[in-house]
């Protein structure tokens, strides 16, 4: 397998991974008192989609759409400590798995593609909630490497990192804004 199928299996595994965390997420109706079987430990999921403007050193600049989704690692822990004000206290597991894929347009109006797999973990921040690293694939430059990954006020995701090519080397970086973020400025 050659070095282009790897990456390109790599970017449709991203795709995949949250074309399926947004299809098992269906919101379920909050039931108006808390039932013992709603209580029971799940797993959060967390599903968005995209767009967003990147760039690697020298290539150029690309614009994409798409998905993400984290499942956490571990479940949900749920407890009953006597100082809770409602009774039973649900904390939020601290790792998730990340997924992003996302397809667009690059310069020269060639096909443009992003994927991302990697772990992110809940920093207690408000600025930055989610923080982690990831692999990272980008066509149509072809290339792979590491990145950082941040989520700024749960509506910006920021990505930066090294890529690795077989002509060139070079810094990445991208934003992406979060469908909720167009929402509240009434873009869709």
């Amino acid at each position: 397998m050659n070095g282009r199928c790897l990456v390109l299996l790599l970017a449709m595994l991203g795709v995949a991974l949250g074309a399926a965390v947004a299809a098992a997420a269906q919101p379920q109706p909050a039931p108006l008192e808390p039932q013992p079987a709603a209580l029971e430990p799940q797993r959060e999921v967390r599903t968005m989609w995209l767009v967003g403007v990147a760039g690697a050193d020298g290539s150029g600049v690309l614009g994409t759409a798409g998905g993400l989704g984290q499942v956490s690692i571990a479940k949900q822990r749920v407890t009953r400590p006597p100082d809770c004000p409602v009774g039973t206290c649900i904390e939020a597991p601290r790792l998730y798995l990340h997924g992003l894929g996302a397809l667009g347009v690059a310069h020269r109006g060639r096909l443009a593609a992003q994927g991302q797999l990697g772990v992110v973990a809940r920093t207690g921040n408000a600025m930055v909630p989610y923080a982690g690293v990831v692999a990272l694939y980008v066509r149509p430059f072809d290339r792979v490497g590491p990145a950082l990954r941040l989520d700024v006020f749960d509506n910006v995701g920021v990505t930066a990192g090294w890529v690795f090519g077989r002509k060139h080397d070079g810094f990445f970086v991208g934003i992406d804004v979060y469908h909720r973020l167009l929402e509240s400025v009434g873009l869709f």
